[in-house]
């Protein structure tokens, strides 16, 4: 005889959707509550309401997805232990009343106990606070994104029901559950690749396509000295619309006399873009081609900068070694994509790294061939996606330090190899913000300028030998600091608290962290220089300790720095 059929006990005045938000259900809400409240604590950055709210609601409405994975996963777990949340109807009004008191007081308290503390990370980093307006803002719009985000897990939590009830027909119930979680991600996965994730990279690729094929506001090169000027291997309007402003932009040797006070020579910029679908081995071989036109092999001094998404090279970054050396410099970029540093990234990710290492390949095999008193002094260079690329060329530190006469990495992002196995080696109780490694003797981190003569605790380092390479990273840049890894996992930078200008009261919390990192990175480039992904200021003393060892005067590099600010075009980094 058949046994009877399991049945949930019916509870009176109790309708099929009464109890969506208690027992299972309220785990999740309870985990994007949390979730909810933890966003507004402070990060790297302030950020405007608009993201700030995005940083809420994404955080809110992961957790609460994260809840109901976790609860449809263990429901066999539940029901064998029998747990049930039930609540009586007479006091169910009481009970929901009660709730969203206690929910609404802990938003109020939260929010305005954080308000404090993000004016400290405002102040720290030199932006003004939010105002009150702009959370009053952010509240409502992480709770409007919250709740959009949330309907739709709880369509794919039906959608996960349903499924499993259709499946369960010709499968054991353990099997058909994981069934309908496999068919409903792969579902899910597809219609956002199909509908969502592809729409939009083709709307960000002809967006950054326009921009490349469009002209600065700025005269073409009439100089032999410049990629685009007369007997270029690239016209100047194949150069795209970065490679046109890096060549065409800078000091002459005139601009570069009346700050130094001392004669100069007219500086060589070269550069190579991928122009009509060329590839990265012949933009490489372009830019080679372009060295040996311009005599860029006779200089000093020749430097290789790694370029970002775009193709865009930091003027800030150039501008400082063609005034430190008198003009008697050679530098060369090259373009490997036209795509934002973020999509370049996702999109083709080996690129950059692809890049880097055939340009320095074939420039350094160039340089190796001539006779050893007549080779230019050889750095390299990059800045965020550009640093990523042009460590690439090297296996590791001691490659590196063979290989060069110098290297100057700005705003290296944590996920470069390079980057993470020197990290990983620093010397013991020194922090990841500024690592020690190998006692400073030729490659240092510096948070700024004061970071080139002595450790995160002050204590001063030994003479800096050549060659001499500095990693530039500001304690509260984002794009340093961002990493995959922030979702479940606690990194060094902010349990060990060395950030000059990051709060000190920043905690890391699972999820919600990632979320604030990600969209402060949106915000790196609004500080003033000196903090966040800004730089400005900072390269001109560091390009000067890694060129010349012996400080420059201060007041000789105060006047290149009021130069640079004075004359360097607002270009928006690639």
């Amino acid at each position: 005889m058949p046994a009877p059929a399991r049945s949930t006990p019916s509870v009176p005045g109790r309708s099929r959707w009464s109890g969506w938000w208690q027992g299972r259900s309220g785990v999740a809400a309870f985990l994007g509550l949390v979730a909810f409240l933890v966003s507004f604590a402070p990060s790297l950055l302030p950020r405007s309401w608009a993201f700030q709210a995005l940083a809420t609601g994404l955080s809110a409405a992961t957790a609460y997805a994260l809840g109901v994975l976790l609860v449809f996963l263990l429901r066999p777990l539940i029901d064998f232990l029998g747990i049930r949340l039930v609540v009586e109807p007479r006091r169910r009004r009481l009970v929901g009343a009660l709730t969203a008191l206690v929910v609404l007081a802990a938003v109020g308290w939260v929010v305005h106990l954080q308000r404090q503390a993000r004016a400290l990370t405002a102040e720290l980093v030199g932006l003004p606070p939010p105002s009150l307006l702009d959370d009053v803002r952010a509240l409502l719009g992480g709770i409007a994104l919250a709740l959009s985000i949330v309907a739709l897990v709880v369509l794919v939590r039906i959608s996960l029901a349903g499924w499993r009830r259709v499946l369960r027909i010709a499968l054991p119930p353990w099997l058909a559950r994981i069934a309908a979680v496999l068919l409903v991600v792969a579902l899910v996965g597809y219609t956002s690749n199909e509908y969502l994730l592809r729409r939009t990279l083709e709307s960000v690729s002809a967006a950054a396509l326009r921009l490349n094929d469009s002209t600065p506001d700025l005269a073409e090169p009439t100089s032999r000295l410049r990629s685009g000027g007369p007997g270029s291997t690239q016209p100047w309007d194949e150069l795209g619309f970065h490679g046109q402003v890096f060549t065409a932009s800078g000091p002459t040797r005139t601009e570069i006399e009346a700050v130094t006070g001392e004669p100069a020579q007219e500086p060589i910029r070269v550069y190579g873009s991928l122009g009509d679908e060329l590839s990265l081995d012949e933009v490489s071989d372009n830019v080679v081609r372009e060295l040996v036109r311009t005599g860029a092999f006779d200089r000093s001094t020749l430097t290789l900068i790694g370029t970002t998404g775009r193709g865009w090279v930091d003027e800030y970054n150039v501008a400082s070694i063609e005034y430190l050396t008198g003009g008697d410099s050679a530098t060369a970029a090259m373009q490997y994509s036209y795509l934002p540093s973020p999509v370049a990234f996702l999109t083709s990710r080996q690129a950059p790294a692809e890049a880097g290492r055939l340009l320095f390949e074939k420039v350094y095999a160039e340089v190796r061939s001539r006779p050893a008193d007549e080779r230019p002094r050889l750095y390299v260079s990059g800045e965020s996606l550009g640093a990523f690329g042009g460590t690439a060329a090297f296996e590791d530190a001691d490659d590196l330090v063979a290989k060069v006469d110098g290297a100057v990495w700005v705003g290296t992002p944590s996920f470069t190899p390079l980057w993470s196995s020197i990290t990983a080696e620093r010397l013991r109780g020194s922090p990841q913000v500024s690592p020690v490694f190998e006692q400073g003797r030729h490659i240092r981190f510096v948070t700024g300028p004061a970071g080139l003569d002595r450790d995160a605790y002050g204590r001063e380092y030994g003479a800096w030998q050549e060659p001499r390479v500095a990693f530039l990273q500001h304690a509260s840049d984002p794009i340093v600091w961002w990493s995959p890894g922030l979702v479940l996992q606690e990194p060094d930078w902010i349990r060990e608290g060395a950030g000059g200008d990051v709060n000190i009261g920043l905690r890391w919390w699972p999820l919600v962290t990632f979320w604030q990192v990600t969209l402060d990175m949106a915000v790196a480039n609004d500080p003033p220089a000196g903090h966040g992904h800004v730089y400005e200021d900072d390269l001109v003393p560091v390009w000067d300790a890694v060129l010349h060892g012996q400080r420059s005067s201060l007041d000789q590099l105060d006047r290149i720095v009021a130069e640079l600010h004075a004359t360097v075009p607002d270009t928006p980094e690639g």
